[in-house]
């Protein structure tokens, strides 16, 4: 295993512990302790650990206790939504390691360029950017590619496309998740061969009418909407499971869909199972902020 995947079993742990000692560490990981010795004095000197005091050993010298950092880097997590007629919505959110907002930035865009970013990521004086995150509208843009290769030149840390779908995708083998939210195009992610992709554009399947313009007070429309998408997913992906996030939810509409969806799959001789889990703005944000840090630590 390299140094830089060891370094991140060990913050991963110490993240998870809060702190450790270095036989701990040895221990829990499976490492010899010459080698973690060598790895938290150089995870030290970085700023992601720190001595905070002593542990009693048996018979032999106390043995430091070593703290995670979480403020020794930033992830920095840009979203960006359509806004009628032709304007992009931009924020900026800063995050510490373990997720916390650090502060955050809003602007309009008429049109985003691949150096749009920069003058706001630079703002920061002391920058130790260990990831950026991109949330970018749903089917993604033009420029997302060009706009990923300008940042991980410019800035040297990975960057990454994650949807809200993504970040709430359940790790289960052939889970599909789908998020949805009034007034906007639906996201969707599904989990196969241990990796979670992307649906892509799923306003370009077939519905009754744009997903901007679904009047979600009309349980009627949105049940065949809904039943609609699944019928096309099931038939193009065969999930086994199927997980809708969204705020609207009811016990009758959740009734109502899984009829329709029976009516319009009874051919097939396995369904999927289907899960419907409430999702508020809030807590949507935040599964997306916890994505974003997973996968810059």
């Amino acid at each position: 295993m390299t140094q830089e995947r060891t370094e991140k079993r060990i913050l991963r742990y110490m993240k998870a512990k809060g702190s450790a000692t270095r036989p701990e560490l040895a221990r829990a990981l499976g490492i010899s302790l010459v080698r973690i010795n060598a790895l938290v004095s150089r995870l030290s000197r970085k700023g992601m650990l720190k001595a905070t005091g002593e542990k009693p050993s048996r018979g032999g010298r106390p043995s430091r206790v070593y703290t995670y950092q979480a403020g020794y880097g930033m992830v920095a997590h840009f979203q960006a939504e359509s806004e009628p007629p032709h304007f992009l919505a931009g924020r900026l959110e800063w995050l510490d390691m373990e997720g916390r907002l650090l502060g955050k930035e809003s602007a309009r865009f008429t049109l985003l360029h691949k150096e749009s970013l920069d003058a706001w990521i630079e703002r920061k004086k002391d920058l130790r950017l260990h990831g950026i995150c991109l949330t970018l509208p749903s089917g993604g843009v033009e420029w997302e590619q060009a706009l990923k290769e300008h940042l991980r030149e410019r800035y040297k840390c990975p960057v990454q496309h994650i949807s809200t779908a993504a970040a709430l995708c359940p790790r289960k083998e052939k889970s599909l998740a789908l998020h949805f939210r009034q007034g906007k195009n639906p996201q969707g992610a599904h989990y196969q061969g241990g990796k979670i992709l992307e649906c892509g554009v799923l306003h370009l399947l077939p519905a009754l009418v744009p997903w901007e313009r679904v009047d979600y007070d009309d349980h009627t429309q949105v049940e065949e909407m809904v039943a609609l998408l699944l019928q096309s997913l099931t038939c193009c992906m065969a999930p086994e499971q199927i997980y809708l996030f969204g705020d609207f939810w009811t016990e009758r509409l959740e009734k109502r869909i899984r009829y329709n969806i029976g009516i319009k799959l009874q051919r097939l001789s396995v369904k999927p199972k289907l899960h419907f889990r409430h999702m508020d703005r809030q807590s949507a944000d935040t599964a997306l902020r916890r994505a974003c840090i997973d996968f810059s630590s």
